[in-house]
């Protein structure tokens, strides 16, 4: 998968290849990777600030590297129509607000989006009803996963582009917990969809232990234990939730309550009599796609 590489290659980039400040560029990897489904649009996300950062450079501002530093990735967004763009950056100026724009991901829509601290919504929204903007509907908040999914396939492209031309260089020794915590979302992308995988989902709650060597969780349905190895595991969902990718037909051990070994079975045996998901009636609930928190336990 050629995110999972720009994702390996954007973490690892030092200051002088991805240009920007290094907080700068771990707290837009933060961001992504908090906000943002899917690699290849967080990969995107982390583009556009690297863009505004180097935009801003050229005028002589500093909008988006205090923004960051200022919050630590606390921010939020909101689209205003284009041709009123300089008229809210003022009354946010005069208001006391500190702002930044976002690169304009589609220059088609006649729209613009400016990023601020989230403490400063109340004031942001006061600020859209005295100029009426929320009544004339040219004014909306929008999340970073909805800005990037507004840009257009030229944008895309370009993005594409740059993003290739990144190398890696930072050992994964020397990485920060954010940059670990995005590469870890292109390691479980790429383990997610290979079909050579074994996927086991386990719920926290059901887990015994866990080691450097394997995580030691109860089999569903049962009173019996299994050790599984932890080279690809993966904590998601707020961490509530491990993720276990294994061969197949790699040999797991099971045991009773009281610790005693009752042999072996293999990953696909062993998912296809207690891991599979039993056939339940649709339901309308809205589901989320899991958000990578730490990749192997220590």
């Amino acid at each position: 998968m050629e995110e999972v590489q720009a994702a390996i290659e954007i973490a690892k980039a030092p200051v002088e290849i991805i240009k920007v400040p290094c907080e700068v560029g771990e707290i837009a990897v933060r961001i992504a990777s908090g906000t943002v489904e899917g690699l290849r649009s967080a990969l995107y996300f982390v583009q556009s600030i690297r863009e505004q950062y180097l935009k801003e450079k050229v005028s002589g501002e500093t909008n988006v590297d205090k923004l960051m530093k200022v919050t630590g990735g606390d921010v939020m967004m909101i689209q205003v129509d284009e041709q009123r763009l300089q008229e809210v950056k003022s009354a946010m100026k005069e208001w006391g607000v500190l702002y930044c724009e976002a690169s304009d991901l589609n220059v088609k829509d006649g729209k613009r989006e400016i990023m601020f601290p989230t403490n400063a919504s109340p004031r942001v929204i006061q600020l859209a009803e005295k100029m009426g903007l929320i009544q004339n509907e040219s004014f909306k908040m929008v999340t970073p996963q909805e800005y990037v999914d507004n840009a257009t396939e030229d944008k895309k492209a370009e993005y594409d582009e740059e993003i290739k031309k990144m190398k890696m260089s930072k050992p994964e020794k020397d990485l920060s917990p954010e940059q670990k915590r995005f590469m870890n979302m292109g390691e479980y992308e790429k383990c997610l969809s290979n079909p050579d995988l074994q996927t086991f989902t386990i719920n926290k709650k059901m887990v015994h232990s866990v080691t450097d060597d394997y995580i030691e969780s109860r089999i569903p349905r049962t009173d019996d234990y299994v050790r599984m190895p932890v080279d690809k595991l993966f904590l998601l969902d707020n961490e509530k939730t491990y993720f276990v990718f294994t061969d197949p037909n790699s040999k797991l051990e099971v045991f009773g309550p009281d610790g005693t070994s009752k042999g072996m079975k293999t990953a696909k045996e062993l998912y296809s009599v207690h891991y599979r998901t039993r056939t339940m009636k649709p339901f309308a609930a809205k589901t989320q796609t899991p958000k990578v928190q730490s990749g192997k336990i220590k």
